[in-house]
């Protein structure tokens, strides 16, 4: 499983900062780029029996590539992934450093902001 987390940060477009390693540059009429690596090393995972497996043990890492809209209202992104082929979930969330925070946005499977199917933003 691959997660981006963010945090609070209001020099962003978006309000929230990938808790990743982030670059950012402004694109067409102040439309704002983001990319970032993402590894299972980035997610905040307490095992639930000490010694199983964490999220940091896997060789699982890709990218996640952002286009935030000048207004913030739209996100376009990709993700890339590799040395993982069982995905069931990828999603931002939006919490304290250290603390996973609620989900923000789904990224895969794509699901509305009430939590029903639909589009969250486009991405593939």
């Amino acid at each position: 499983m691959l997660l981006v987390g963010c945090v609070g940060d209001q020099s962003l477009p978006t309000g929230f900062e990938v808790r990743a390693p982030l670059f950012a540059a402004v694109g067409p009429a102040g439309e704002s780029h983001l990319r970032t690596h993402v590894a299972g090393g980035n997610e905040v995972f307490t095992p639930g029996n000490p010694g199983d497996p964490t999220p940091a043990d896997s060789r699982a890492q890709g990218q996640a590539i952002f286009r935030v809209s000048a207004d913030g209202g739209t996100v376009e992104f990709r993700l890339i992934a590799s040395n993982i082929d069982n995905v069931i979930m990828a999603h931002i969330h939006c919490g304290a450093p250290g603390a996973n925070g609620p989900i923000r946005m789904w990224l895969y499977p794509v699901i509305g902001p009430t939590g029903a199917p639909g589009p969250s933003g486009t991405g593939r």
